[in-house]
């Protein structure tokens, strides 16, 4: 699957610098991730179940990079 994330995902006063920086954490931990407001995309054929374990596995790695970040 591929993400997008903006400021907007993660709180107020988080500048697009943050936001960049959030995401190459995230790259180097193996999600597809790209800056931006849009629909994260399934670019695979997989079932729902599976989608529901990536996008719960992503929310957990999403969460641990903005605490590490300390934002």
């Amino acid at each position: 699957m591929k993400f997008f994330i903006a400021e907007k995902n993660i709180g107020n006063n988080v500048t697009k610098e943050q936001v960049e920086i959030i995401i190459k954490k995230l790259q180097d931990k193996g999600w597809e991730v790209e800056y931006g407001l849009k629909e994260n995309i399934v670019n695979e054929n997989i079932d729902t179940n599976q989608i529901n374990e990536i996008q719960d596995d992503f929310a957990n790695d999403f969460i641990t990079v903005i605490e590490e970040a300390g934002l």
